[in-house]
C-alpha cells in the first residue's frame, strides 16, 4: 500500500524548500544598499573635493595647478569625484636646489568594483613602466595612522631614463585607510558596503629624490588633508 503521508511530505516538501530559500534570498536583499540611498555621501565627496578650503592650492611652499584627466578616461574609470593638480616647491630661498614637483591624486569611485583600474600594480604597467619594487609603510601624518605602500616605476623618455614614486593608499568608507586593494574588493563583495565606494590617494614624486625628501613632500601635502580623509572614512561626506 502507498504511504499516502510520506507521498504528501514529498509534494509539500519541494515547495516548502523555495519559498524558505525565496525568503532567506528576499531577507538578505533588504540589507543590500541600493545606490539611491547614497546619493547624498556621493554628493557630499563631490563637493568636498571641490572646496578649494579643504583641497588648498597653497601649502606652505607649494603651490597647485590642476592637470585634467581625460574625460574618456573618466567614463571610462566612472569617477564620482577627483582632484588631480600638480604642486611646484616656490622655495626662493634654495637657488642651488632643482626644482622639486609632486603630484596629488585623489580619486573616487561611487562602486568600490571600479577601484581595481585605478591600482598602481595595474595601471602604470599599462602605459609601459616597469614596476621596480615596492614596500609597505606605516605612518602618522597630522595625528592620522595612514598605512600605505610605496611604489617605485621607471620607464624610457626619448632615451632618457625616468623613475616615479608613488606613495598610494586607499579609503574605504567606514573600514577606514587600508594599503591593500583586497580591502575594497572585500567592499565590493558586501552589498552593504559596495554602493559607497571607495577612494584612493596618490602623491606621486621623482623617484630620484633622496627618500627623506620624499617623506617630507608626503608629509607637506596629505597633512592639510587628513579632515578631508576623515571625512570620506565616514558616510556624511563632510569634516
Amino acid at each position: 500500500m502507498v504511504n499516502r503521508t510520506k507521498i504528501f511530505r514529498s509534494v509539500i516538501a519541494a515547495p516548502l524548500l523555495c519559498l524558505g530559500l525565496l525568503a532567506g534570498m528576499t531577507a538578505e536583499q533588504r540589507t543590500h544598499v541600493p545606490p539611491a540611498d547614497v546619493a547624498g555621501y556621493h554628493a557630499g565627496i563631490r563637493t568636498l573635493l571641490a572646496d578649494e578650503t579643504k583641497v588648498p592650492y597653497f601649502i606652505n611652499r607649494w603651490t597647485g595647478s590642476d592637470v585634467a584627466i581625460p574625460e574618456a578616461a573618466q567614463k571610462l574609470l566612472r569617477l564620482n569625484a577627483y582632484v588631480s593638480r600638480r604642486y611646484v616647491d616656490n622655495d626662493a630661498g634654495d637657488t642651488a636646489r632643482r626644482t622639486r614637483w609632486a603630484d596629488l591624486l585623489i580619486v573616487q569611485c561611487s562602486d568600490s568594483s571600479d577601484m581595481d583600474g585605478h591600482w598602481p600594480p595595474n595601471c602604470y604597467p599599462a602605459r609601459g613602466e616597469k614596476l621596480e619594487f615596492e614596500h609597505a609603510r606605516k605612518w602618522t601624518v597630522g595625528g592620522l595612522e595612514i598605512p600605505l605602500n610605496e611604489f617605485h616605476f621607471v620607464h624610457t623618455n626619448q632615451g632618457r631614463t625616468v623613475r616615479r614614486c608613488v606613495y598610494n593608499f586607499l579609503i574605504v568608507p567606514q573600514r577606514g585607510i587600508k594599503r591593500k586593494m583586497d580591502d575594497v574588493r572585500s567592499a565590493a563583495a558586501d552589498y552593504r558596503q559596495r554602493f559607497f565606494g571607495a577612494a584612493q590617494v596618490q602623491v606621486i614624486m621623482d623617484g630620484d629624490l633622496p627618500q627623506i625628501e620624499r617623506e617630507a613632500i608626503f608629509a607637506d601635502l596629505i597633512t592639510p588633508l587628513t579632515p578631508v580623509i576623515t571625512a570620506i572614512n565616514t558616510t556624511g561626506g563632510q569634516p
